[in-house]
């Protein structure tokens, strides 16, 4: 009655999203979109002042790589969402380990990405 892949429905469900900032990113790269480039230029989040430049201290990637690593122990770890025996099988700590070695280095690969 354990479904080990039920753990991919919170990524699955995330798609859409990453796929419309993308695309709007793009449409600023190209240029086809010159309203929402200057939007961007002049709007500012926590402290960023300049939401096209890159973050100066890396926090937003260091929140990103904390809260998947929050994300995958909520999900596999102790009290998994799945049940008890799900969190003792050797799959289920395949998984754990190899997405929360990806939530360590995720500061990496975000900090570099646009």
């Amino acid at each position: 009655n354990i479904n080990p892949l039920t753990v991919f429905v919170s990524p699955l469900l995330q798609i859409p999203f990453f796929y419309y900032v993308a695309v709007d990113l793009r449409k600023i790269v190209n240029g086809a979109d010159p309203a929402l480039a200057q939007e961007l230029t002049e709007s500012n989040f926590l402290w960023v002042r300049d939401l096209t430049d890159p973050d100066p201290w890396y926090g937003l990637p260091i929140a990103a790589g904390a809260m998947l690593y929050f994300n995958v122990e909520v999900a596999i770890g102790k009290k998994s969402l799945t049940g008890p025996t799900a969190s003792q099988s050797d799959f289920a700590r395949l998984l754990k380990d190899l997405f929360q070695t990806l939530a360590v280095f995720m500061p990496c690969f975000a900090s570099q990405s646009p």
